[in-house]
């Protein structure tokens, strides 16, 4: 019996010519018809979350930094300026990681199947290239 030919090998693909392992799925090469990457969109509540925290940081801090120059203790009107500057960063930084999910998707025998999902696009193109050159090896 011939040796595997392995296209593609790391933690969560291992494909070669006569199979292919994903995230601990095993599928049949010969029972792949095709490949192709899906893409889920982000979330809309996870962007306008951010953008809610950025707007409420804004007015905490601009309704807060009057009190800085106020006379009197001035700690409260740091204290309101600071929890309105984390808000903001907290804010974009949500706004910010909210992205794309990409999909290894096989049609097989069965039907479609999500075989990987990643955010990471160049992953999932490289996995989707290691499957399609397997196929293409067995035909």
């Amino acid at each position: 019996m011939s040796e595997a030919k392995v296209y593609h090998q790391d933690n969560l693909a291992h494909i070669t010519n006569a199979r292919a392992v994903l995230i601990g799925t095993t599928y049949a090469m010969s029972n792949i018809t095709s490949v192709s990457i899906g893409k889920i969109p982000v979330k809309w509540d996870r962007r306008v979350g951010g953008v809610v925290m950025v707007l409420f940081g804004l007015n905490i801090t601009f309704a807060g930094s009057p009190q800085v120059f106020a006379t009197g203790p001035i700690s409260v009107g740091i204290m309101v300026l600071i929890f309105g500057i984390a808000l903001i960063a907290g804010g974009v930084a949500v706004f910010k990681s909210a992205k794309e999910t990409y999909i290894v998707r096989l049609s097989t025998s069965g039907g479609q199947v999500d075989g990987l999902v990643s955010p990471d696009r160049q992953y999932v193109q490289k996995v989707h290239d290691a499957i399609n050159d397997a196929i293409v090896a067995g035909a």
